[in-house]
């Protein structure tokens, strides 16, 4: 039997989002539906027995209609290991609630008074190149996933790396035009940091070859990479040439 305050929810396939066929990778592909959540009554001893039985850096909390209303994660619990600031006598003007806060989620006893609110959530539609920018900020390590306000999965870092790091796609056909046109854009695409005029390209036989005076020995490098991660590039033969350096012909 669950233990009270505690909820285990299980999520039935259908409710994930419709767009499994889609070529683009999103959120649905990976997340959790076997989730553990807990509410904001549960006793932070209990809430933390759950993490570490789930063995998940943090747990959605949810309230009685399943809405997402904050997280409770390690970051939550350490942070009532630290020592809480004191405002120094001359520091009038400190803004109070800071320290009310603080003090709150050092000494609070529910996962309401530690967990932190509000929360970012993400959509199962979501694109994992986009759910990725989610994680630029070290301490956020699990995420919420959302479907008409009401939690539906959990995704996370090792999740995000799964989906992106995947099996090769099967090997594609593409012309020689099709494949020089397809570099070209890419490079008028990258126009930050690829020199102008843009190296030319030319193909044979599903090899591109790459011509031209780039700046710095990591542009030679990305332009070659960028080459032959065009599907139906066989290969690539580079011909680029780091100002002031030797041309040099290179096949892969």
């Amino acid at each position: 039997m669950t233990p009270r305050g505690l909820e285990k929810v299980r999520i039935s396939p259908l409710e994930v989002a419709d767009e499994q066929g889609s070529a683009a990778r999103t959120v649905s592909d990976v997340l959790r539906l076997d989730v553990g959540a807990v509410s904001p009554e549960t006793s932070v001893y209990r809430a933390g027995h759950a993490r570490a039985d789930h063995e998940t850096p943090a747990l959605p909390v949810v309230d009685r209609a399943g809405r997402v209303v904050g997280i409770f994660s390690e970051e939550d619990l350490v942070a009532r290991l630290r020592p809480r600031r004191r405002r120094p006598w001359w520091h009038f003007l400190t803004a109070s609630d800071q320290l009310a806060l603080e003090f709150r989620r050092a000494v609070g006893l529910t996962v309401a008074e530690v967990m932190t609110h509000p929360v970012i959530t993400a959509s199962p539609t979501l694109p994992l190149t986009t759910a990725a920018l989610l994680f630029d900020t070290p301490s956020i390590r699990l995420v919420p996933v959302v479907a008409d306000d009401r939690l539906i999965g959990t995704v996370s870092r090792s999740d995000l790396l799964r989906g992106l790091v995947r099996e090769p796609a099967e090997p594609v056909w593409q012309s020689d035009a099709d494949l020089v046109l397809r570099k070209q854009e890419w490079m008028a695409e990258e126009h930050g940091w690829v020199p102008m005029p843009r190296p030319a390209v030319t193909a044979c036989n599903d090899l591109l070859i790459l011509w031209g005076l780039v700046d710095t020995q990591a542009e030679k490098a990305a332009l070659e990479t960028m080459a032959r991660a065009i599907p139906g590039c066989h290969g690539v033969e580079s011909h680029l040439a780091v100002a002031g350096g030797t041309r040099l012909a290179r096949r892969y």
